[in-house]
């Protein structure tokens, strides 16, 4: 798993911006807003893989942010590391790029 990850991640697709997770006012930063929510759908359906951080200053472990970002999005966890993590849903989108695993 973790040399399909390394494949993936640095090889195929190492360009792909982060999302960065901070601190919110809504909820004391315990949760995740729907504007990240929205930006995620997007790039999610745009690139099928994307690659979060967590900021110190945010209320939630990466691990919490992947769990609730793939539970409001219908992605898939694919690692969580540190204050990193990144997930997967495949797009519907024709003209993008499909993950393939050799």
């Amino acid at each position: 798993m973790e040399a399909i990850y390394e494949q993936i991640m640095y090889h195929d697709y190492p360009d792909y911006p982060y999302l960065d997770f901070g601190s919110s006012t809504e909820q004391q930063g315990a949760w995740i807003n729907e504007g990240l929510i929205a930006q995620a759908n997007e790039a999610l359906e745009a690139r099928e893989l994307i690659k979060c951080s967590v900021l110190d200053a945010s209320e939630l472990t990466a691990r919490e942010a992947c769990d609730e970002l793939c539970a409001r999005t219908g992605a898939e966890p694919v690692q969580v590391i540190g204050h990193k993590f990144s997930v997967y849903r495949p797009t519907h989108r024709k003209d993008v790029k499909k993950i393939e695993l050799d």
